[in-house]
């Protein structure tokens, strides 16, 4: 609608976005055979003292009764599973069908305002309403209580052993129709922009900014809301306990019967045992489960964005423009772990600078590698807390007869007890999984120990997943871009950027929600939930400089051109009609993560100058081998040696770390060393160019010939990591292929651009009619 110097624009959405899914995981039953422990009559066949076979060995006779379980069908095992189908009710060997429901809608309104003829203002209002997801089969399991994701240590909690003010957690069915989150109608996006022509008559600013249209300046801002996509939902609430249920026979759950055969008839073996069609709500969620919930105010994210630009006409057929253009993500959804091992609050960091010092000692003085305590004036203290998991909680800890127990010189322990690089919390998850008292009530494990001594979910001990608000993104850049239109042949286009991209959830895009790898990389997105602040890093995606140019030149040669423009028939095919079109690309490497490391003999700058292709006689390597080979001996640490390395296999000079180098002991993550490093790799650069040789036959016929030359230089681009995957994690420090550019790293693009990369020429011809 026209109205004087105003143009209203209006308009509406509506839109519903439906996800079925049908999945069959199992079509039938699988079997085993062989023969188990308790099926005495196969067994003392085939014991070595029956002396059913003599002379072979117990190798030859294990293959022999593996031959004989198969050859017979005696069943060892039987697997299956029973479904939660669309009905809401377990069938077996089923297929999972679900169905998501999402309902957006929005409504706008824009005002462009011409002021004056080089002045114009644009300003709208657009308003986005979101309505929660609906489950619309009943095959999906929440939380009973938002808030139980918090476990039995509630909401606020995290780091408070023993104050259990939660419940144990559990699910219950959703019902047809029901919202996995709320509605958010709270959702304005304002609009607005301006473009100014400036109409200088005379004098500097002439001078500088050209004649009335030779020059515009522009601006502006804007709102967006993020929708997320019914596979989170699918990803998260999906994942909860109840979905499916074990219809399996084995010994360990006593509802299989050893020495039964497949041939036999009607053999119980072979069938489902019995189970409860309709599920049983609220359903207990145990240790073998992972519990995931959404914030009870989970909202719609936004990016807010903005730009400002000036473009000044160079000549008749050029501009130049240079633009900022800067956004921020908020209210982004991010799902990560809310458990985070405690070793401050209890007491457990202290203690185990007590078990190193022991270590120490005990080796020092000849004791052996073991971190028990051997009395007053040795060097050792007391470890309670460690006695009340690995010794036995009727012990006294003060007491050098109580630490007899194996446990005190165990491999893994020694290890993360190293002086070199200490893992106090791989030390306390070590002990919270393997030695934890099972079976217990909201109470106590070993010694009056609290649930949450060691984690905040110890119901699943550990694992409990929040999807909120969290995530937050930042990206600012400038670019300066220079574009000719074809004139007298030539067309150019070129541009320069500069911008930086940061994340507080640096994870991949392609996962199945920000922080659980899935392949891509592991639990990353937080630094630590003691201070969410420190999460704010470079981001996966972040191109820190990037080059453009493209070109078409067409040669002045043949009809029409300034050189040869009268020739013949036979000169022009020869000489006319040939264009060249060079394309160039030259940026910044992608970046890499290294997680829980420090950096020795150099700083951050100086290892990221040090990263360069350098090609060896057997290997690619992208890092020095000084670097390279001191960061290999810096993570082969041992315990069994008070420097934490073996003989002669210490680092020196400048290396990679771990964040524990030089008997740092962090007790939570980030305090020592670097807990998340962004490393960028090699720069790209790629020279691509195509030649065109075009035949007039007559005036509307013609045969065109084009010879596309890919990697004109056959200047190989590497990829730290490969070029498949989204995000780079370094891992590996401590193998003897770390720094190397291995399998999958040299540049191609089979599925974009078509590229094997490499030298590659493309012929083409085609008649044109």
């Amino acid at each position: 609608w026209v109205k004087g110097n105003h143009t209203f624009s209006f308009g509406g959405q509506y839109k519903r976005i439906e996800t079925k899914s049908n999945a069959v995981d199992r079509i039938v039953p699988t079997v085993t055979f062989g023969i188990l422990t308790a099926d005495t009559v196969a067994n003392n066949v085939f014991s070595a003292s029956s002396g059913n076979f003599p002379g072979a060995s117990a190798t030859d006779i294990a293959n022999a009764a593996g031959v004989y379980a198969t050859l017979t069908g005696r069943i060892s095992g039987y697997t299956n599973a029973a479904v939660l189908s669309s009905d809401g009710a377990y069938v077996p060997a089923g297929a999972r069908y679900f169905e998501i429901r999402e309902t957006t809608a929005g409504l706008f309104g824009q005002d462009t305002w011409r002021i004056r003829p080089n002045l114009t203002l644009s300003f709208g209002l657009r308003w986005q309403p979101q309505t929660g997801a609906q489950t619309m089969t009943p095959n999906f399991a929440r939380l009973t209580n938002p808030d139980m994701i918090y476990d039995i240590s509630g909401p606020g909690n995290q780091f408070n052993p023993g104050t259990l003010t939660g419940a144990a957690p559990t699910v219950t069915g959703v019902q047809v129709g029901e919202k996995v989150f709320r509605d958010d109608f709270n959702n304005f996006a304002p609009s607005v922009g301006v473009v100014y022509s400036p109409e200088f008559k005379s004098g500097i600013l002439k001078t500088m900014f050209g004649e009335s249209g030779t020059s515009v300046f522009r601006g502006g801002f804007s709102r967006a809301f993020i929708r997320e996509g019914t596979f989170i939902v699918e990803t998260l609430i999906g994942r909860n306990p109840g979905s499916s249920l074990s219809l399996n026979r084995a010994t360990t759950t006593s509802n299989l019967t050893p020495g039964t055969l497949f041939s036999t008839p009607g053999n119980p073996n072979l069938t489902n045992p019995a189970f409860t069609a309709t599920p049983a709500y609220p359903r207990a969620i145990t240790a073998v489960d992972n519990q995931y919930g959404f914030s009870s105010d989970f909202r719609s994210g936004y990016v807010d964005s903005w730009s400002v630009g000036y473009q000044r006409q160079l000549g008749r057929d050029t501009v130049v423009e240079i633009r900022y253009v800067g956004n921020r993500g908020k209210d982004m959804l991010n799902v990560y772990n809310l458990n985070e091992t405690n070793a401050i609050e209890n007491g457990f960091g202290a203690e185990f600078a007590l078990a190193q010092q022991n270590l120490l000692a005990n080796i020092a003085a000849g004791r052996g590698s073991n971190f028990r305590y051997f009395g007053a004036a040795t060097g050792t203290s007391p470890l309670p807390i460690l006695m009340s998991y690995l010794g036995n909680n009727n012990l006294d800890p003060n007491l050098t007869t109580s630490y007899a127990s194996a446990n005190f010189a165990n491999a893994t322990f020694i290890g993360q007890l190293s002086s070199a690089n200490p893992n106090v919390l791989g030390f306390a998850s070590t002990v919270e999984n393997n030695f934890r008292a099972t079976g217990t009530a909201n109470g106590t494990f070993r010694a009056g120990r609290p649930r949450n001594f060691f984690n905040n979910c110890p119901t699943t001990v550990g694992f409990c997943f929040l999807g909120d608000n969290s995530e937050k993104s930042w990206y600012d850049s400038v670019t300066i871009e220079l574009r000719r239109r074809l004139s007298d042949g030539l067309r150019v286009q070129a541009s320069y950027t500069f911008g930086k991209a940061f994340t507080n959830a640096f994870a991949s895009a392609g996962t199945s929600f920000f922080g659980l790898g899935a392949g891509d990389q592991g639990n990353a997105s937080n630094n630590t939930l003691r201070n969410r602040d420190l999460d704010k890093s470079f981001s996966q995606v972040d191109l820190r400089k990037a080059f453009k140019f493209d070109a078409t030149y067409d040669l002045p040669f043949g009809k029409g051109r300034s050189f040869f423009s009268s020739s013949n028939g036979f000169v022009d095919a020869v000489v006319g009609g040939w264009s060249i079109s060079p394309v160039v690309r030259w940026q910044s490497g992608s970046p890499s993560l290294l997680e829980n490391i420090q950096l020795v003999g150099m700083t951050a700058e100086e290892l990221q100058e040090a990263v360069k292709v350098r090609k060896e006689a057997n290997f690619v390597y992208y890092l020095p081998q000084d670097i390279v080979d001191n960061t290999i001996r810096a993570f082969n640490t041992v315990g069994t040696t008070t420097s934490g390395y073996s003989a002669g296999n210490a680092p020196a000079g400048r290396f990679i770390a771990p964040a524990g180098f030089g008997n740092c002991q962090a007790r939570a993550p980030g305090e020592c060393g670097y807990r998340k490093l962004v490393l960028y790799g090699p720069s790209f650069f790629k020279f691509d160019a195509s030649v065109l040789k075009r035949i007039a036959i007559s005036e509307r016929r013609n045969v065109e010939f084009r010879a596309t030359f890919f990697d004109v230089l056959n200047e190989t681009n590497w990829r730290v990591g490969g070029w498949t995957g989204n995000v780079i994690n370094i891992t590996g420090l401590n193998l003897t292929n770390f720094g190397q550019l291995g399998t999958g790293t040299s540049y191609q693009d089979p599925n974009g651009s078509n590229d094997p990369g490499g030298r590659l020429v493309d012929l083409m011809l085609r008649i044109n009619f």
